[in-house]
């Protein structure tokens, strides 16, 4: 039997950038794309949870490292499956953070196929997590 869809969550609260993502992934994923960091916390709040989680770093109101630190606050496994989308590092509290989370940022404009892999990657992890425990 083959493995199910990987479940994948997209938040950047630029929609294109998000549509982007969803057009590469929807043929081998199950895709939802939110824009805003309070979007994201509420589909957490609900219990949702997702094999990846695609999270850009630079939002208004609420942005990707505050997400990350709440859902890593509320559900430490869940947070294992963030990887950072980013335009680029500019405050002092993103670099620090993108530099603590080594080998978790893709940087924009990035390559489709290395999104793919990426997920393909989280994804695998993910279940290996959950076949272990």
């Amino acid at each position: 039997m083959s493995d199910p869809r990987p479940t994948v969550l997209v938040i950047d609260d630029e929609p294109l950038v998000g549509r982007s993502i969803r057009r590469v992934l929807e043929q081998t994923s199950d895709v939802t794309v939110v824009n805003s960091g309070r979007q994201a916390l509420a589909l957490f709040a609900e219990g949702r949870r997702y094999e990846v989680v695609l999270c850009d770093l630079t939002m208004p109101e609420i942005d990707g490292v505050t997400v990350y630190e709440k859902v890593r606050a509320a559900d430490p496994v869940q947070a294992e499956q963030f990887v950072f989308i980013s335009g680029g590092v500019f405050t002092l509290r993103a670099r620090s953070f993108v530099q603590a989370v080594e080998g978790r940022c893709l940087e924009k404009p990035f390559d489709m196929k290395r999104v793919r892999e990426v997920v393909a990657d989280m994804a695998t992890r993910a279940r290996e997590r959950r076949s272990a425990a």
